[in-house]
């Protein structure tokens, strides 16, 4: 080979050499960089996972908090609103959701009671009857014709026992004059029961009741007596006696010996020192006489009700605990009980027989009738 062929082949040999040398340079360099940039790119994408991995369980907890929140406040918001008073503008029925609506308008409520008045005193019409009027309570008034016909100042006329009645109460009979039935003749017992039956009849009271009416028995004597009760059945539906708080419902019973208890004697007077109970106390047993009926109605059932008897309503007494006196204020204050608890008052036109099984029962109540 000549030495010019030598020189160029080692030129081109280098060259080849400079050549391969500096493109495996090239992509050497090019390679750990793409290396070093697919680190780099790895590294940053795991970070960015991370932080949004992060991120994301930060969203997730602060919507699982706001959840709870909203789900706490809207819990709260519903207790706070159940407290608030609905507008009555703002609808003319009331909102059945409204709770106080429901529990006074609950089907379920089994409290009830029936409000008697005996003889016809005045204080009857000038005490009891306003404070029945302002809690929208009636109640019935067994009347003694001749205490109405005596013009006396202690007991109501026929026009204020008219007045009851166009008022909604419920008028019935209770003999001629207040006499011992059990120490009469046949014909006495059939003047005292039948014919003041008829002398409300003749005044315009219960002219539309022909054997609807109702009797009490003076001074609660005489449902025992088979005479009494033989007469008082000619004349009336049912009788009303004076011993028994009471009166059961849907089960045999005797229709001439219905409930009443005097309230006076039963939870004024301390039974036994005869001494008169301060007016708490007095409360106090009224409410426990009245919510006796408790353990027996259940269900939304009422299947017995107390039968409460009154007398005299007035701020006088002559301190003789063998009168039945009621203070007017007291009065007020266990109507006020009644009416404030939601009791369903009833009159004895209410109490209704059942010929069939011989029960008692009270009419126009859904579920109650036998």
């Amino acid at each position: 080979m000549s030495k010019i062929n030598i020189v160029l082949y080692n030129l081109i040999h280098l060259n080849f050499l400079n050549i391969s040398y500096l493109t495996f340079t090239f992509l050497l360099s090019l390679s750990i960089a793409l290396l070093v940039t697919t680190l780099l790119l790895s590294l940053d994408h795991n970070g960015i996972t991370a932080d949004n991995a992060d991120n994301a369980n930060a969203v997730k907890h602060h919507n699982h908090n706001h959840e709870q929140d909203s789900k706490s406040h809207t819990e709260h918001k519903i207790i706070l609103e159940s407290n608030l008073p609905h507008s009555s503008s703002s609808s003319s029925s009331p909102d059945i959701s409204d709770s106080n609506f429901a529990i006074s308008n609950n089907s379920n409520n089994t409290k009830a009671a029936i409000i008697n008045f005996d003889d016809g005193s005045m204080g009857q019409y000038t005490y009891a009857k306003p404070i029945l009027d302002k809690f929208g309570l009636k109640a019935t008034f067994f009347i003694v014709c001749n205490y109405a016909n005596s013009s006396k100042d202690s007991y109501m006329n026929w026009q204020e026992i008219t007045q009851l009645q166009n008022d909604g109460m419920d008028i019935e009979s209770h003999s001629m004059n207040h006499k011992d039935l059990t120490t009469l003749s046949i014909a006495d017992l059939d003047y005292e029961i039948g014919q003041s039956k008829q002398c409300l009849l003749n005044q315009g009271i219960n002219e539309n009741i022909s054997k609807g009416s109702i009797f009490a028995y003076p001074g609660h004597q005489g449902a025992n007596d088979p005479t009494i009760v033989n007469t008082v059945a000619k004349y009336y539906n049912t009788a009303r006696s004076g011993d028994i708080p009471l009166q059961f419902l849907n089960v045999p019973s005797n229709r001439y010996a219905l409930a009443g208890i005097n309230v006076a004697l039963e939870t004024q007077i301390d039974k036994n020192t005869k001494s008169f109970n301060d007016f708490q106390t007095s409360l106090d047993k009224f409410i426990n006489l009245v919510n006796s009926q408790n353990k027996y109605n259940k269900n939304g059932q009422i299947n017995t009700i107390p039968v409460i008897v009154y007398h005299k309503i007035d701020y006088k007494s002559n301190n003789d605990p063998g009168v039945s006196v009621t203070n007017p204020d007291l009065f007020d204050a266990e109507m006020k009980y009644l009416h404030d608890n939601d009791f369903k008052i009833f009159t004895m036109t209410n109490l209704k027989y059942n010929e069939s099984n011989g029960s008692i029962y009270l009419d126009n109540i859904p579920g109650s009738i036998a």
